[in-house]
């Protein structure tokens, strides 16, 4: 079991290294065929940026906080990445402090200005700060491509601590079947 956990930990630490050369050529590079392993590919900076936000995400998803902030803190000085991927790593990193209770978290979080994001990024941010009754109110309103599923709430990181408030976990579960029935469309 000892050498079973030492290898997951070795390929762990192998996948970050690996993750994090592949941001510094991809960060270098004038565009994405740059880095590319296999030249006849063609691949673009979004796939490359979604393919590193899913690595990353993994990372958030198993609760390995540091190892994600790591990826993050390399990823939001992609000049390839848009501006809603940037503020996404923003949050994420942002998360990772504070479930690792950074030292600077509580001054991070009080200054901490989402409300020039779009709807979909001022949901996290709300999350982030866990002001509950905004957050209510931005899934309420969020318009149909953008709408927090139920499996979104109960899967995404970023909600870890809203959903330990049972109560207000029912209520955003209930706007999310709510949201999804609004959507339904009926066949005659």
């Amino acid at each position: 079991e000892t050498n079973f956990s030492y290898i997951t930990k070795a390929l762990d630490a192998l996948l970050i290294i690996a993750t994090i050369i592949i941001i510094h050529f991809w960060r270098s590079s004038k565009n994405s065929t740059d880095i590319m392993i296999i030249p006849d590919d063609e691949i673009s900076n979004e796939d490359i940026d979604n393919m590193l936000q899913s690595i990353a995400f993994q990372y958030l998803s198993d609760e390995k906080w540091q190892d994600a902030l790591t990826i993050y803190n390399e990823l939001i000085t992609c000049k390839q990445s848009d501006e809603m991927s940037r503020q996404m790593y923003n949050l994420n990193i942002i998360l990772c402090k504070k479930m690792l209770s950074h030292k600077d978290i509580a001054k991070i979080l009080s200054e901490y200005d989402y409300s020039a994001l779009s709807d979909f990024l001022k949901m996290g941010g709300a999350a982030l700060k866990e002001e509950k009754d905004v957050f209510k109110d931005i899934v309420k309103k969020l318009t149909p491509e953008y709408r927090l599923t139920e499996k979104q709430y109960l899967k995404w990181p970023i909600f870890k601590k809203l959903r330990e408030d049972e109560d207000f976990s029912n209520e955003i579960i209930n706007i999310c079947k709510d949201n999804k029935a609004k959507n339904k469309v009926k066949r005659h």
